[in-house]
């Protein structure tokens, strides 16, 4: 058997939400009893299937799940209201939102017969500097990885896209896939990053609007100036695909290889938790 990988393994915020629901409540009574109808439960439970019939090929997995609509639209809602609204009841809203999400995944998970572990980065992290367009948005953050290093590989430490807060006490995004960064630079010996999205890997346009985008299937770092994937849509707080794009090119420049690849396609999660060359494959 070939080595035993180390693996941060990314689902987005499309693949296990539905995204694009635009009757998401804010109420916390109402997230609370629907949580389950706005999570992708079936595409779900068929991850979790690949990843348990993958683990024996892994040193240790680290999943980080995206926020998805129990984030992205009630972030979205509030940036549109005043400060103190969004002190008093956006950010806490989003806050338990984003809680509730994590306890539907980490249910799925357990069920499968996962060992996971459920970690909370507003518990975690600091933010330590934000996006100059958008300054909800954190783009670095301090933490210690001891948190989590002590659970592997015994456990799944499972990590999402949240609020966290600065030294000042004012909150500010991390996406899932700022997360998955700040894991690959403090683990240290991470040997791939997998990112699980709604579309085959990254392309040449937006695959969703242009049907002549084409996929790429193989970037080098050293490319990384030859493609600059669109931004998000406007739901996508954190920037979407562009975001993602320039997360994994800083991963890459720490010498970690990554995947882009649909999660939603049956099978890809086991072929990429496996070493195949699934999607986009980055390399340093």
């Amino acid at each position: 058997m070939p080595k035993r990988r180390n693996v941060i393994l990314k689902l987005g915020g499309s693949v296990v939400t539905h995204k694009g629901s635009s009757d998401f409540p804010l109420y916390p009574a109402s997230i609370l009893e629907s949580g389950t109808r706005f999570v992708n439960v079936d595409a779900v439970k068929r991850i979790c299937s690949e990843i348990k019939d993958s683990l024996q090929y892994l040193g240790y997995l680290v999943i980080v799940h995206g926020a998805g609509v129990f984030g992205h639209f009630p972030v979205s809602e509030f940036l549109k209201s005043d400060e103190s609204m969004r002190v008093s009841v956006g950010w806490p809203l989003t806050l338990y939102s984003v809680q509730v999400e994590n306890l539907v995944l980490l249910n799925e998970m357990l069920t499968c017969g996962l060992p996971v572990i459920g970690f909370s980065p507003r518990s975690m992290f600091t933010a330590t500097a934000r996006d100059r367009d958008r300054p909800w948005v954190s783009t670095d953050a301090s933490f210690d990885p001891n948190i989590i290093k002590h659970l592997l590989p015994t456990y799944i430490p499972v990590l999402f896209g949240d609020l966290v807060f600065d030294k000042n006490g004012d909150p500010a995004v991390l996406s899932g896939d700022t997360i998955l960064y700040l894991c690959a630079r403090e683990l240290k010996d991470v040997d791939l990053v997998a990112s699980g999205t709604d579309v085959q890997g990254i392309f040449t346009d937006d695959p969703k609007k242009n049907p002549d985008a084409k996929l790429v299937r193989r970037i080098a770092f050293s490319e990384k100036n030859k493609l600059v994937p669109k931004e998000g849509s406007y739901r996508d707080v954190d920037g979407g695909m562009s975001r993602k794009f320039k997360e994994l090119m800083s991963i890459a420049k720490l010498g970690i290889p990554s995947m882009v690849i649909d999660a939603l396609k049956e099978g890809n999660i086991s072929k990429a938790l496996r070493g195949e060359h699934v999607g986009t494959l980055i390399v340093p």
